[in-house]
């Protein structure tokens, strides 16, 4: 079953707006500023997207500490995907494999192909959810386009 309707928008955007109700609600949660306490064992490569994100974040105000698990999950994400996408660059995304019965040669897809679209779905999701949930922290619209090398 889907979600039911838009989540409720925060206090500061609904005063934004010039909307009653963000004078209304004082049990509006805040949650509090700052760099998340993410502990990455012995991958560098994801401390380093992290590293970069959490300052890029961190500078628009806009790094909450229950932000976590998420960022700890697309940072790991995002370096999974890196590397099937260099394995494709590097290698190719098709294979040759010989059929042992009949002696035909077919063209697969390696298994990075589909493991780099997998995870490219899912890093859009995750930047989907972090677009919106960053808007309705944010005065102003939205969080820009992170840099990363993701496209």
């Amino acid at each position: 079953m889907g979600r039911r309707g838009p989540r409720p928008l925060p206090k500061t955007k609904l005063a934004q707006r010039g909307s009653w109700r963000g004078i209304d609600r004082p049990d509006d949660p805040e949650p509090e500023r700052g760099l998340p306490d993410i502990r990455f064992h012995d991958e560098s490569e994801s401390k380093a997207v992290f590293d970069q994100l959490a300052e890029i974040l961190d500078s628009m105000g806009l790094l909450y500490r229950t932000d976590g698990f998420p960022l700890e999950r697309y940072c790991r994400m995002f370096v999974r995907w890196r590397r099937a996408e260099a394995f494709i660059e590097r290698i190719g995304e098709t294979m040759t494999h010989k059929d042992e019965k009949t002696g035909r040669v077919e063209r697969k897809a390696h298994p990075e192909v589909i493991i780099a679209a997998k995870l490219n779905d899912a890093l859009r999701r995750l930047e989907a959810e972090f677009e919106e949930l960053r808007s309705l922290r944010r005065l102003p619209d939205a969080l820009p386009t992170l840099a990363l090398g993701h496209g």
